[in-house]
Formats: C-alpha cells, sequence, structure tokens
C-alpha cells in the first residue's frame, strides 16, 4: 500500500507539471501575415538572407592579420556588404510596389531587420580591421575586446529575428 501511494506522489510530482505545460503549449497562436501579394518574392528574400549569413561565417578575424590579410577580411565584408545592400533595395521596391497592403510592408520591414541587422554587424567588424592595421592594443585582445561584442550583438539579433519570423510567422 505505501509503495503504491509513493508511486503516485512521485508521478504526480514528475509527470503532472510537464503534461500541463504540453496541453498549455498547444493552445499559442501566433502571428499570422495574410494576404501577401508578393509572397514569392519576400520568401524569396529571406532566402538570399539566410544564404548571405551562412557565407558570412567564413570571416576569419586574428589579432595577428597582415596587412594583406587584413584586405582581404575587408574584400570579403564589402562583398557581404554589397549583396545585403541589394536585399535592402529589392526590400524597398516591394515596399513601393505594394504600398497598400499592410502585409507586404509589415513583412517586408520584418526582414529588412535581419538585412540591417547583419549590416551593422559587418561594419562593426570592418571598424575592427581599421583598429587592427592602426595596431590599437584594445583590438588585438579581441576575446577581451569591446569590438568583436557588438559585432556579435547584430549578428546574432539578426538571427534570432530570422528564427522568430521562420518558427513563428503564418503567412498565409
Amino acid at each position: 500500500m505505501i509503495k503504491k501511494l509513493i508511486i503516485i506522489v512521485l508521478v504526480s510530482i514528475f509527470i503532472v507539471p510537464f503534461s500541463s505545460e504540453f496541453v498549455h503549449a498547444q493552445g499559442r497562436y501566433y502571428p499570422k501575415v495574410e494576404n501577401l501579394q508578393g509572397k514569392e518574392q519576400l520568401i524569396k528574400e529571406l532566402d538570399e538572407l539566410k544564404r548571405i549569413r551562412g557565407n558570412m561565417s567564413t570571416i576569419n578575424i586574428t589579432a595577428d592579420l597582415s596587412k594583406e590579410g587584413l584586405s582581404r577580411v575587408n574584400q570579403s565584408i564589402n562583398l557581404y556588404l554589397t549583396e545585403l545592400n541589394s536585399v535592402r533595395k529589392d526590400l524597398e521596391k516591394h515596399r513601393v510596389n505594394y504600398k497598400d497592403s499592410f502585409a507586404d510592408l509589415y513583412f517586408s520591414e520584418q526582414i529588412q531587420f535581419i538585412a540591417d541587422s547583419y549590416i551593422i554587424s559587418l561594419r562593426q567588424q570592418q571598424n575592427l580591421l581599421k583598429q587592427l592595421d592602426k595596431n590599437n592594443i584594445d583590438a588585438k585582445i579581441l576575446f577581451e575586446s569591446d569590438y568583436l561584442t557588438a559585432a556579435y550583438y547584430y549578428i546574432t539579433l539578426g538571427d534570432q529575428m530570422y528564427s522568430y519570423i521562420v518558427d513563428y510567422f503564418s503567412i498565409l
């Protein structure tokens, strides 16, 4: 009898809280974007941002880069900036073309937030390169430097917004 009582208490302690949370999670409602007139274009831009972000992970900045190495990294960053600015221009055109569609304006601004975050991160990295080129001591200590903090912050911000859109938006 005592064993059965202990089993019931243990089950109620360990199982019940998880099952009620699961039921609660099923009742969530996610933001919906309905009646997108330029849905394919916006999804294409979102995919383009994913591709660019995947390539951005190849940027390798170290404290001991030579002048040529700094120049090569800066050229790579400029290439990514060009691609991101192209996405921004496409989104601006989209907003002009669909200026009467709230859904298109709203969703394109959400996507542009991602592009802007990545651009700011890349600009922070360019600032770090300039400081490394000047032999700034603060820039040379990368892991203790505030130069990388901002770069990581903005790239993570863009990544979080991308995940938020992909995981939680219902695009109808």
